[in-house]
Order: C-alpha cells, then sequence, then structure tokens
C-alpha cells in the first residue's frame, strides 16, 4: 500500500483530498503546519484532526513557525520596504509546503506528497508536467509553477478533476462538518486582509514623502512608500480632480508617481528567477505564441516570449495593466504551465 503524506489545513479541499485518496486505497498520514501564532491557525489544527478523526487517519502538526516567520513574513515585509509587490503564498508553496512537507514525509516513510490544490500532475516521455484543474474558475496552476521534476514525480492532486461544489459533496458525504467552510480568500497571516496596517505594524522607519504626477508635480504626501503597490487607487489621500493611480514606486526618490489609467497600460513584462516546469519547454521557446498573466486575479493574454541571461521576457499582443515589480508572471502553453518567475520590469 502506498503511504502518502497529505497537507491539511482544516478546510474542505484538503479535507477532500484525504478522503479521496483513503477511499482509493493509499495509506493516509494527515499532516497540519503550524505557521503562525494566532487564533485561525490553532483553529486549523482542530479541525484537521477533527476530519483525520473521523477518517480514521493519523494526524501529526508540524511546527514551521520559526520558519515560516524567517522566510515568508520577514520576507514580506522587506520585499514591500524596496517598494516591490511580493506573492508569500508562491514564495511559501516553494519554501514550506513543496519543500519542508517533503522532507517530512522522507520521515515519515511516506512515497508522495499531496494537497488540496486544483491543479494535475500529467508524465509523458519528456517527464511530468503541470496542468490546470478541470475546475478553471478554482485552479490555482499559477501558484505553482516553481515545482520541478523531483517535486512533481512525488505530487498528486486528488481532488484535480472536481469542482468546488463536488468536493464539499465529498466531504460533507462523510459527515464531516466543515464541508460550508468558507474559502480563505486573504494571505494567511493577514487574516482580516488590511495589508496596510500589517505593514504599518512592523515597519516603524517609513519616511515620508511626495506624490506627484508624470510630470513631477507634487499632489500631496505619502506616509511611506512600503504601504502603497501599483494599480493603488484608494488611501492615496489626494484630491486629484479625477481617477488616479500608484503608476511607479521611485524608491530612489522616495515618490510615488501617479497616473490616469490609460497610462498604467505595457506591452513587455520582464521576470528574473526563472522555473521551468519541464526543461523540454525551452526548446523553440521563441517560435511559439503563449498566454501569460501577471497576477493571479488577472486575465491571460497573448505573446511570445524569449529566454535570455536568466530573465523571461514575455511580449503581449494587448497592453497589460498595472504590472507590479514582485508579483510573478507565469506561462502557459494551452493549459500547461510552461515557466514562470518574479515580475523585475515593464514596459
Amino acid at each position: 500500500m502506498v503511504r502518502v503524506l497529505v497537507g491539511m489545513s482544516g478546510g474542505v479541499d484538503s479535507t477532500a483530498a484525504a478522503i479521496v485518496l483513503k477511499e482509493s486505497g493509499y495509506e493516509v498520514l494527515g499532516v497540519t503546519m503550524l505557521l503562525i501564532e494566532q487564533e485561525e491557525s490553532y483553529k486549523a489544527i482542530e479541525d484537521a484532526k477533527y476530519a483525520s478523526d473521523v477518517l480514521g487517519i493519523e494526524h501529526i502538526v508540524a511546527d514551521f513557525r520559526e520558519l515560516f516567520q524567517k522566510d515568508i513574513i520577514s520576507d514580506f515585509v522587506n520585499t514591500y520596504k524596496k517598494g516591490i509587490t511580493p506573492n508569500p503564498c508562491i514564495r511559501c508553496n516553494m519554501k514550506i509546503k513543496f519543500g519542508e512537507l517533503l522532507k517530512l514525509a522522507d520521515k515519515y516513510n511516506c512515497e508522495l506528497l499531496s494537497t488540496g490544490h486544483y491543479a494535475k500532475v500529467t508524465k509523458d516521455e519528456t517527464g511530468f508536467r503541470l496542468k490546470r484543474a478541470d475546475d478553471i474558475n478554482k485552479d490555482q496552476s499559477y501558484f505553482l509553477y516553481n515545482l520541478n521534476q523531483e517535486i512533481l514525480k512525488r505530487l498528486i492532486f486528488p481532488i484535480e478533476d472536481y469542482t468546488k461544489a463536488e468536493v464539499r459533496k465529498i466531504v460533507k458525504d462523510k459527515g464531516i462538518e466543515i464541508w460550508q467552510k468558507k474559502d480563505s480568500e486573504d494571505v494567511c497571516f493577514i487574516p482580516d486582509g488590511d495589508t496596510k496596517n500589517f505593514l504599518k505594524q512592523r515597519i516603524t522607519d517609513a519616511k515620508t514623502g511626495n506624490i506627484v504626477d508624470e510630470a513631477g508635480k507634487v499632489l500631496g504626501k505619502h506616509e511611506g512608500i512600503e504601504f502603497y503597490t501599483v494599480g493603488q487607487r484608494r488611501g492615496l489621500g489626494i484630491a486629484a480632480g479625477k481617477r488616479v493611480f500608484v503608476k511607479k514606486l521611485d524608491i530612489d526618490k522616495n515618490e510615488i508617481v501617479l497616473c490616469e489609467n490609460e497610462n498604467l497600460f505595457t506591452n513587455t513584462v520582464v521576470a528574473a528567477d526563472i522555473n521551468f516546469v519541464n526543461e523540454d519547454y525551452k526548446i523553440d521557446l521563441d517560435k511559439k505564441i503563449f498566454t501569460a498573466k501577471t497576477r493571479y486575479s488577472k486575465s491571460e493574454g497573448k505573446g511570445k516570449c524569449r529566454y535570455e541571461d536568466n530573465r523571461l521576457i514575455f511580449e503581449f499582443e494587448k497592453p497589460q495593466r498595472a504590472v507590479a515589480k514582485g508579483q510573478s508572471l507565469v506561462v502557459y502553453d494551452n493549459d500547461f504551465v510552461i515557466c514562470g518567475g518574479i515580475i523585475v520590469d515593464s514596459y
């Protein structure tokens, strides 16, 4: 019997993953990560333990608080200090969910690692590939572009073929009361969604500076460049007489540059720290048309890309709005994730 370590967050998706695996004949060990000292974290552990008891599977808790503070939260704060907008979920997947949990899988003699992500792992003659989930509205492949062949060969996503409604039914039919639990839509360590307040509590040396228009005219003062992001409209504290947005965070001048909506668009996006899911994708890369997205919540756009000096340059056919440094550019070939990286420039 194949033994699988299942990351159980206490939510519906990971609970359904554990159910599907057990009913498919796997030996399941559930693990819940303790990442931060907050009420929600302990409630998640409680819910995961309850679900595990109902299913009759072993459950353990992995205390990653120190690592999470250093590698995720501190990095999150320090990145904002540089005028860059990070995506902590992508970093957490790479560093902890599919890094530390695989080490734990080895420790507990688990051949495979599983989570409740909506995505697919497939295999062909060249190796493993990462594919969108069937439920396009829940697809999470964007967050998983950093997965490599060594990780993919040990991953199994049991709910890849299910819709959210079907996943809830799986949990409900087992009599597990969390089947109605709401999805988490915020960063896990900012449960109220107030990123600015979270940063203000941790950045006490922020310097005020000028808010200017594209011509350099001073429109007002900002509270610290760390508390803003490209594309932001609300909370600017100025009356411009028209709709204006953050176009640029100039860390050298400590200025925030505003513009009207039509000036927020760029065609070319440059990304670094590139991961190719399969090395085969590098072949004739610049001869194909792909789609790409610059944030999880954004629609994809068609274009061409090239890989030069460890950087990916993607030329969109149609301009993309409010591309922010620090977010991830993820490239698709139809339903397959080709590669991705951290955005460092756009023009």
